[in-house]
């Protein structure tokens, strides 16, 4: 198999078993377990937490032992033996456990599947990531548009074996892919304490962290919101299979865009369209009124995800790329979805869903404001 088939299977395979199980874990855990809004938060932000521990070591490991693919294939195919296991009846300390090991070998997934992609493209054709993620979207709308009819027409547990053999087979997609460079850990930490010093990188880190908590508040209680305005596992389906057509659009297109407008405006673009994504759903009466909203996600993930994807690959040596890619991904996602998940059950369990995305609107909008005002064009030549 070409070597770029192989990355596009592997983003297929990976958004394919997230799809299956990311979008139901909220309403599994109410169901299930009996779960409460605050219990749910704290039980979502077990794998961000694990993700701060852990993915600075793994991405760390891949890029100083020159075996990123091989890592990535491993880590892929013991987190697809591990997650069913939650399956088993037992108490909550052990799902929590459970959940905190799998969270452990998943977590850095993300991050160096885009440093295999980085890798492939090389300098001069970076801003075509989109054109492999692109086939990670897809493996998404598959997911929630089958899953959701057959969690409907069985059971929500059957999330856990379809999750488990989307990420296997991902993980046997990309073994074979080609080792990177070797990198001294020394030289690896220099650059990384190189690129901890720009001011530029710093600033756009401390705004998107404000961003995306905002946003995985909202993620992390969607599918919630869509069942309590009457939605089925289906109809959830659909609500997030809207999202990621979308998304699908502003991916084929981005290389494009971005040459066009620049990385900064990509980034402000993409902010600034989540505070219309997220005040009018706190006005909404049926789950299908969420449908108009979340096509916004074809600039609010993708401009803001794909952008910043970027923009550290531009801004780091590529002695680093996947240390950098797990900066954002790590430092910023895993951190925001921790106190996202953490903030919107607080919110929601005391004022409601309609207030939590109120909250949301307003803190991307300072976020679109400070990014504006104080982050400057990264450069575009290519870093030492």
């Amino acid at each position: 198999m070409k070597l770029q088939n192989a990355i596009r299977g592997n983003f297929f395979f990976y958004a394919f078993a997230i799809g299956a199980a990311f979008p139901y874990l909220a309403p599994f855990f109410k169901e299930h377990l009996q779960a409460t809004d605050q219990q749910i938060g704290l039980l979502l932000m077990i794998r961000p937490a694990m993700a701060l521990l852990l993915v600075p070591f793994w991405t760390m490991a891949a890029d100083t032992r020159g075996k990123r693919a091989f890592l990535t294939a491993v880590l892929s195919i013991s987190a697809g033996i591990v997650f069913p296991f939650v399956l088993i009846p037992s108490s909550f300390i052990w799902i929590v456990l459970l959940l905190a090991l799998w969270a452990g070998l998943h977590a850095p997934l993300w991050s160096m599947g885009d440093s295999i992609a980085f890798d492939y493209l090389g300098h001069h054709r970076r801003t075509r990531l989109a054109n492999f993620r692109v086939f990670g979207s897809l493996g998404w709308i598959v997911a929630v548009l089958i899953c959701g009819k057959w969690f409907d027409l069985f059971s929500l547990k059957w999330l856990f074996p379809i999750y488990a053999t989307g990420i296997i087979v991902s993980g046997l997609l990309i073994i074979k892919a080609p080792s990177n460079e070797r990198m001294p850990l020394n030289i690896g930490k220099q650059a990384l304490i190189k690129l901890l010093k720009k001011k530029n990188v710093l600033i756009l880190m401390g705004i998107l962290l404000i961003a995306e908590t905002a946003n995985q508040m909202a993620y992390a209680f969607l599918s919630l919101y869509g069942k309590h305005l009457g939605a089925s596992n289906l109809y959830v389906g659909i609500i997030w299979a809207t999202a990621t057509l979308a998304e699908v659009f502003t991916m084929t297109f981005f290389s494009r865009i971005v040459a066009r407008i620049g990385i900064k405006r990509i980034l402000a673009a993409g902010i600034a369209f989540a505070v219309i994504r997220w005040i009018p759903l706190a006005f909404l009466s049926s789950w299908w009124q969420l449908l108009p909203f979340q096509t916004l996600h074809a600039f609010t993930f993708v401009f803001v995800y794909i952008g910043t994807a970027t923009f550290m690959d531009v801004e780091a040596s590529k002695k680093i790329r996947s240390t950098a890619q797990a900066f954002y991904t790590t430092i910023i996602l895993n951190l925001s979805a921790m106190i996202g998940s953490f903030l919107g059950g607080q919110i929601s369990q005391k004022w409601g869903y309609g207030f939590l995305f109120t909250v949301s609107g307003v803190m991307v909008f300072i976020a679109a404001i400070i990014l504006i005002l104080f982050v400057k064009e990264p450069p575009t030549g290519e870093s030492d």
